[in-house]
Parts: structure tokens; sequence; C-alpha cells
């Protein structure tokens, strides 16, 4: 139906179908779609999904219950003394339990990696999603590069509108 689509087939079709339709806070429209046997490994920055009352874990809920697997790591510091995971349902969170912001890197592929083994991450059903460019989107492209797993990137930030061309260096 669509050929200028065709090179996004299986996972990673159904991956940004599920990423467009739940745009936004709520996600009524697709509660009746359960995209059955696919994992996902998001890489993200936002602590906020460690608080059980947030926005953001109430949103990572939503989209766990439409997954059979929803695997986080989020980036955060030695202390306070994170626990190595964190379940709610069908999402596992997993602190990176850094000591220096740089160790990000490092610490995000090899716990990325554990899980990818772990949870036997299939590239022809299962997606890695990263938040940003840099520095989830690096440590996710790696993963991608080692496992031949399809790699959804995220951009939140409006490259070509013309006051963000203005203040960009290049």
């Amino acid at each position: 139906a669509f050929p200028a689509f065709g090179f996004l087939t299986g996972s990673f079709m159904r991956l940004i179908v599920f990423l467009f339709a739940s745009f936004g806070d709520e996600l009524r429209a697709i509660s009746y779609v359960r995209f059955q046997e696919m994992k996902v490994l998001m890489l993200s920055l936002d602590r906020g999904m460690l608080d059980v009352d947030s926005r953001a874990r109430a949103r990572m809920r939503a989209y766990a219950a439409v997954l059979d697997e929803l695997h986080i790591v989020i980036h955060t510091s030695a202390t306070p003394n994170f626990p190595d995971r964190i379940t709610d349902g069908t999402m596992t969170i997993y602190p990176t339990r850094t000591r220096y912001a740089f160790g990000y890197f490092t610490s995000a592929y090899r716990l990325g990696r554990r899980i990818l083994r772990e949870r036997s991450f299939d590239p022809s059903a299962d997606c890695l999603t990263a938040q940003d460019a840099f520095p989830t989107g690096v440590v996710a492209w790696r993963l991608r590069c080692s496992t031949g797993i399809p790699l959804e990137l995220q951009a939140h930030a409006p490259f070509f509108h013309s006051r963000f061309m203005r203040q960009s260096s290049f």
C-alpha cells in the first residue's frame, strides 16, 4: 500500500506506528492495540520515571501495557543508592548508577548489552529507542551496530525551525 515505506518492515514499522499513535499524554486511541511479542529497549535521561507518581512513569506504564516488555536504561548518579532494577508490570527500569556523567556511555552500553542478551531480543521483532541523538542516541547506535536490532531515534528539538537554525553554531 505504501511502496515508499517498503524499508520500514516488521518491528520497526510497528514501533513507528505505535509512537505516532501515542503522541501526547493520552493513549486511548491505541489502547485496543497490543504489540504481542515485541520488546523495546529505551535509553533515556528522564529521571522522573523513577518517581512512582510522576507523569513520565505513568506514560511509560501505558507504553508497557501495549508491549510485551519495555526495558528502560536511565542515567542516574551513584547516589542516592538506587536498586539494580525497578519492575512495574511489564516495564523494568535500570538506573545506570554512574559516578561521573561521562561514565554514562560505558555503563549504559554494558547494561543495554546485558538486557538484550538476557531477554533474548530478536532483530526481526524487537526495537531500540533513544530520546535524543546525544548521549542516549550514541549508546543506542552502538548497540544497534553490535546487535542488528533496529533503532528508532527521537528528535524533540525543532532542528529546521528558523530560530533554532539561527542559534546553531553550524
